[in-house]
């Protein structure tokens, strides 16, 4: 079972489309750190990261949109905690996305997409 959450509408309504049985899609309310917050909570459930919270050379400051899937597991993956409690970690020092014009809002959530695009569910 595959788990991706996101605050960035193109990346829900793209996931939304390849959601199957193994797969569930949740929008998450928020910007950047809510999404990590969201997948710390699983990480602590027994999900494991399959993308890195971090990525891209975009700063958390520098965009409000962030996709992560995570995959099922049966115990507490410590690689998925630290980089995700890092990450938190440096979203929180950066501080918020400042805002911007629709055409910059709209290249950051194409680009976030294509960061999470290409993850293999397996």
């Amino acid at each position: 079972m595959f788990q991706v959450l996101t605050n960035n509408p193109k990346a829900y309504s793209w996931w939304l489309e390849k959601e199957s049985t193994k797969m569930q899609v949740h929008w998450q309310e928020g910007g950047f750190n809510a999404v990590l917050i969201a997948a710390r909570d699983l990480v602590h459930r027994g999900w494991r990261l399959l993308n890195h919270p971090l990525s891209s050379s975009i700063k958390p400051n520098q965009t409000p949109y962030k996709t992560l899937v995570l995959a099922e597991g049966t115990e507490l993956d410590c690689q998925s905690l630290s980089v995700i409690e890092a990450a938190i970690a440096t979203a929180k020092k950066l501080g918020d996305f400042p805002g911007a014009t629709q055409s910059i809002i709209e290249d950051l959530q194409f680009m976030d997409l294509e960061m999470c695009r290409e993850i293999p569910l397996q």
